[in-house]
């Protein structure tokens, strides 16, 4: 997991994405949503890079997307982003 999703601000900024999505209760407006919201970013997409690298270095607006996608799809309740990532980081560290 990248460091910087580990920082408070990261997840400060997440956190309060996913707090102004929480209005919308449908895949379909979530998914409209984002695609205004990506409209305006100013890196053109030819320009992303692919694979582990460009999912690594998504913005705390496109990971509080992601994690209000899950919640709307009942994959993920609401909980914090830093509870979440303490989960995961759980779930990949091998047991001894």
């Amino acid at each position: 997991m990248p460091r910087h999703w580990r920082s408070a601000h990261f997840a400060r900024e997440a956190d309060l994405v996913r707090l102004h999505l929480q209005p919308i209760h449908s895949l379909e407006m979530l998914a409209a949503s984002y695609g205004r919201e990506a409209f305006h970013r100013t890196e053109p997409i030819h320009q992303r890079h692919a694979g582990i690298v460009g999912l690594t270095a998504r913005s705390a607006a496109e990971v509080g997307y992601a994690a209000r996608w899950l919640e709307l799809s009942g994959e993920l309740g609401a909980t914090s982003w830093l509870d979440l990532v303490a989960v995961a980081e759980a779930r990949s560290t091998p047991e001894s």
